[in-house]
């Protein structure tokens, strides 16, 4: 009667816990009883476990071990006793249990911490399994109330009414209340005993048997936790000490001071110092305090957050083994949000994130510290204390058994295309992972993708060659003046963890082993490439990206809803031919592009100013409507000032499109109707060579060979064919004729290829004896390119951009069509001229087929 009383009370207090439960439980609970076992005895615990077994239409529960006997007989009428053959009759009639491990450490429960209070019900249940021949499940759960890590250390809260990881009733209670609407359960992986015991030396004592089930219990419940709160914390002092000791930075301090006693004390002095201003101060009553107003933030400015439950899934197996480091692409400031909000969202540790100085400024360096941001210079290049003591702190980290986050490309993306990996602080990462044995470390890469970047315009204008300016408390009003525009959807997909032992063992080498410096440079090399392809691998297709590149690329002047809807179907199922992934969402259940998606999509573009729809004139409207005229849809067009906005939406997915655009330019390029099988692979490879040096792609997968597999597809899908003398246009398909493929695969590259024309014609006003700072190099030729665009020498305004011009120096200089010297480029020699000249024909040939007058198409 009380517990039906008390079941809208418990329903109200634990309705944010899990409302389903795992599929497991319920083949279990077919194979026989269920034991749920927790940590430290609670009676919220006991409460909240008996609210899920009843949401999860388990068996009722019939024992409570060591809980007052009015909770008792609340949570388990059947059985009013506490008493072992109370457990025993439970487990005979098949019903549920709950028993708990330990008692928390408190005033009023003095029992030492640690103690085992949990083997003998444990001793009842292997005696019941024994004697009956049925299985028993133990089911760990681990339920937060509290996102707050142990302490290393017992203050005198923790004191009376027990720690935060092991409170006693009343903390308990405070904790479920002032965190309302916020708890979680985690289940553990169930545990059956007959395969436990089978598991097990037919000889092995009961006493040994009951140490091995406590302790892997009580392991999968500790990793559990340890997973979604983090490590025990330090205080400022001890870490600051710790770090200051560690052998390496000491080493050096002494080798600095050179024996001089005041230059040694000064040296540390200094070393504190830069700890000062590079160390995290995480506080999570100041993250949960900030939660609610970062929920509607991201509900304000994103129309969703999709990420996959699978992925996280992963990523949270690798946090309950040891260490994860994050490694997230970086195209926005809001990286660092979306990424913590998806991981406090579902309960995975907060990571300490490497951060540059630029955003240590009032107030937001502050709070970003209390989020877990610690601060690096951006150059420390010579300093050699401060790169000791950046070492210390990180090796620190990783001892304590943090979570890592930190951007491989450095910093943000101009372009949104995934910039190369700059190593400096993987390598310290790397290196300080080689010499930790406690905790296994896995590498996670994650791609970050917006429908709209918020920061559009402002990329848009460096791309363009404006400054970048330097973050400070007044572009906050920046920021707030953003936050009042939609932007569509975000995805967070997480690529599966790299582990560093396997990584190792791939390349032939052992942790053991002691690695010469070549060799870990190979190590850390070889793993910023697995990184690279994981994230572009793993970049998902939405709405935006899909409308981006079909608006640009598109030979059409305008188009209206029906036409993009179309187009951007087609163009979904060619990135789904290449490996592409669609995000939640854009699918209907049919497999068939989701109309809604597009449209909600094209609605964002155009309030943002991305995309311009013309409606036609009210008064011709009238006109047709009264004559019986055909009222015409909306068209969609993109200003010249906008596409470099949208090529940020774009380039996110470009090398899902590369290999095809690449050997389609390379087919329109040649002046035969037939091209030989060897001569086409061969002239996209070298396309692929000039052009894609700023995309990072493939680099585990010899260029030949990916070519060669998405040839192999085009034959398939029919745009191309093989006859006798070669391959030709092919058939088509029922999407779209052979030819209206092709040029729609070359139209992803043509921005690159106008941006190498510009990149050429600048270079071409050089010579083999005036270098010229590669700065003012790309100036001159931002210069030249908008001279280009405005005589309709090219036709895409957002080629004229400072990096794809500086990734076309680059090339050139690989090709040896320049020379690079001190940041100075010049001719390579004086016949340069005239190789620059032959590029630039073969550019327009690329670009325009046959023989660079138009050609074919």
């Amino acid at each position: 009667m009380l517990a039906k009383l008390l079941r809208p009370l418990t329903e109200r207090l634990f309705a944010s816990l899990n409302a389903r439960g795992p599929e497991p439980l319920a083949q279990a609970q077919a194979a026989g009883p269920i034991v749920y076992v927790l940590r430290s005895v609670s009676i919220v615990d006991a409460l909240a476990v008996t609210h899920l077994n009843s949401a999860w239409g388990l068996h009722s529960l019939g024992y409570v071990h060591d809980v007052s006997p009015f909770v008792r007989n609340t949570i388990a009428a059947a059985y009013r006793t506490a008493s072992y053959p109370s457990l025993v009759s439970t487990l005979e009639a098949d019903a549920n249990a709950i028993i708990f491990m330990r008692r928390p450490p408190s005033l009023f429960e003095p029992t030492p911490r640690g103690a085992s209070d949990g083997d003998d019900p444990l001793s009842v249940i292997f005696d019941f399994h024994r004697r009956s021949g049925r299985d028993v499940t133990l089911v760990p759960l681990t339920l937060l109330w509290s996102m707050r890590p142990e302490k290393l250390f017992l203050s005198p809260a923790d004191v009376l009414f027990g720690s935060t990881d092991m409170p006693g009733d009343a903390r308990s209670l405070l904790q479920l209340l002032t965190n309302l609407g916020h708890g979680a359960a985690r289940v553990c992986a169930p545990l059956s005993l007959r395969q436990f015991l089978a598991s097990q030396a037919p000889q092995t004592s009961d006493y040994t048997l009951f140490r091995r089930l406590s302790y892997s219990v009580l392991r999968k419940i500790e990793r559990e936790r340890r997973a979604a709160v983090g490590p025990a914390r330090k205080p400022i002092e001890r870490l600051t000490a710790e770090v200051l000791r560690s052998p390496k930075l000491s080493g050096l301090i002494d080798d600095l001071a050179k024996g001089d006693v005041e230059n040694k004390r000064a040296l540390l002095g200094k070393a504190a110092g830069i700890l000062k201003e590079l160390v995290a101060t995480p506080n999570t009553d100041l993250v949960t305090a900030v939660e609610p107003l970062l929920d509607r933030i991201v509900q304000r400015v994103w129309s969703r957050v999709d990420v996959s439950e699978l992925e996280l899934n992963r990523v949270r197996d690798r946090a309950r083994l040891g260490t994860v480091v994050l490694l997230p692409s970086h195209k926005s400031h809001v990286d660092y949000l979306i990424l913590s909000y998806v991981l406090r969202k579902n309960l995975l540790e907060l990571p300490m994130i490497a951060a540059g100085d630029n955003l240590s400024f009032f107030p937001v360096g502050p709070m970003l510290r209390r989020g877990g941001a610690f601060f690096i210079r951006r150059d420390f290049k010579g300093d050699r204390l401060y790169a000791a003591t950046v070492d210390a702190y990180i090796r620190r980290l990783i001892k304590d058994g943090w979570s890592l986050e930190f951007f491989l490309e450095g910093g943000r993306s101009r372009t949104g295309k995934l910039l190369s990996s700059k190593l400096g602080l993987l390598n310290i990462v790397v290196d300080a992972a080689l010499q930790e044995t406690l905790h296994p470390i896995a590498f996670v890469p994650v791609h970050i993708g917006y429908d709209r970047t918020m920061e559009d315009f402002e990329l848009a204008l460096e791309k363009a060659g404006a400054p970048k300016e330097r973050e400070s408390a007044r572009s906050l009003l920046a920021v707030a003046d953003a936050l009042s525009y939609s932007y569509g959807a975000v995805t967070v997909s997480f690529g599966p963890p790299i582990d560093l032992e396997a990584h190792l063992q791939s390349l032939g080498l052992v942790r053991s082993q002691e690695l010469t410096p070549a060799k870990r440079r190979s190590v850390v090399t070889a793993l910023a490439h697995k990184v690279e392809a994981s994230i572009q691998q793993h970049a998902k297709l939405t709405a935006g990206t899909l409308l981006a590149t079909e608006l640009l690329d598109m030979q059409l002047r305008g188009v209206n809803l029906a036409g993009l809807l179309m187009r951007t179907n087609r163009l979904l199922k060619v990135l789904i031919r290449s490996g592409a992934t669609p995000a939640e969402g854009l699918l209907l259940e049919s497999g068939q592009l989701n109309p809604a998606a597009v449209s909600e999509t094209l609605g964002i573009f155009v309030r943002g100013k991305l995309v311009r729809e013309h409606r036609h004139d009210q008064t011709l409207t009238r006109t047709l409507s009264s004559s019986g005229g055909v009222l015409r849809d909306p068209v969609y067009t993109v200003s010249d000032e906008s596409r470099s906005r949208l090529e940020l939406a774009k380039n996110a997915i470009l090398h899902f499109l590369w290999d095809r655009a690449v050997l389609s330019a390379a087919f329109h390029a040649k002046e035969s109707r037939s091209v030989a099988r060897s001569a086409l692979l061969e002239e996209a490879e070298q396309l692929d060579a000039l052009l894609g040096l700023d995309l990072p792609m493939h680099r585990l997968e010899p260029t030949k060979e990916r070519l060669g597999a998405a040839l192999e597809d085009m034959l398939l899908f029919g745009e191309l064919q093989e006859h006798e003398a070669g391959l030709r246009v092919g058939p088509g398909n029922g999407d779209a004729d052979a030819m209206v493929w092709l040029i729609s695969h070359r139209a992803h590259l043509i921005a690159t290829i106008e941006s190498a024309r510009i990149a050429l014609q600048a270079a071409l006003q050089l010579s083999a004896s005036s270098p010229i700072e590669e700065r003012a190099l790309v100036s001159r030729a931002l210069g030249i390119g908008r001279e280009m665009f405005l005589r309709a020498e090219i036709d895409k305004r957002e080629a004229v951009s400072a990096p794809g011009l500086q990734a076309a120096f680059t090339s050139f200089v690989k090709r040896g069509l320049l020379r690079r010297n001190q940041g100075h480029i010049a001719w390579t020699e004086p016949a340069s001229e005239g190789a620059l000249i032959e590029m630039d024909r073969r550019l327009l040939a690329y670009q325009f087929g046959g023989d660079a007058r138009g050609g074919r198409t």
